[in-house]
């Protein structure tokens, strides 16, 4: 049987190759991408990438103009749903890892030392306080391994709907829809960064009263 460890690093170091590669949709629209760009993504565009999922009511010899064809607007709505769910797993585990760095615990996985109603003596206290900072490191850093395996199955998703997507759609309809995609994935990642800078600070916060805060 094959190891799962080895399939999660096979999936992993896959998925980091064809970021450098560049993803399908960067590759397409390299080229023949439009001048307008992230910000030119204006509420009346949001509006035409939703009617396009209806089709019109008009002559049936009319031309559909819309920015996204019927056909691959059901993809492009899963690519941008993907997409949230990817830089939120890149979120928590930019997030963790930070603290990581710092030596520090998240306050929701902070551990203070129970007590047992004993006085013990300095060496062994020392050694019951160190089993609390281990739990709670612990507990951070098997986050952290799901996060990383969580985030590589994301993107390798991600990357096979770009795939699917590419293969039929024009060139013009992809820059939009990367266009479109940019501008969620930053709206999105502007969102997670101030919340990360409150947690951060609310580690530090839990630490200065008593929280584990130290590797053992």
């Amino acid at each position: 049987m094959e190891n799962p460890e080895s399939v999660n690093q096979t999936q992993t170091q896959a998925v980091l190759q064809q970021k450098r590669q560049g993803s399908p949709l960067q590759q397409r629209t390299a080229k023949a991408r439009p001048t307008a760009s992230t910000h030119d993504v204006t509420m009346s565009d949001e509006n035409n990438i939703a009617n396009a999922s209806t089709p019109s009511t008009a002559n049936t010899g009319e031309t559909n103009n819309k920015p996204i064809s019927n056909q691959h607007f059901a993809v492009f709505k899963n690519l941008r749903k993907l997409n949230s769910k990817g830089i939120t797993a890149k979120h928590h585990l930019e997030f963790l890892q930070s603290l990581k760095e710092k030596n520090l615990v998240p306050k929701g996985l902070q551990v203070k030392p129970v007590n047992i109603g004993l006085e013990l003596p300095s060496d062994l206290y020392e050694k019951w306080e160190n089993s609390h900072i281990r739990l709670a490191n612990d507990r951070r850093d098997i986050l952290i391994s799901y996060w990383e395996r969580h985030l590589a199955q994301l993107e390798q998703t991600i990357l096979e709907a770009q795939a699917r997507l590419t293969s039929t759609a024009t060139t013009e309809e992809l820059a939009y829809i990367v266009t479109a995609l940019d501008k969620t994935k930053k709206s999105k990642a502007d969102e997670l960064k101030e919340r990360r800078q409150r947690k951060q600070q609310n580690a530090l916060t839990a630490t200065s009263e008593g929280g584990p805060s130290q590797q053992v």
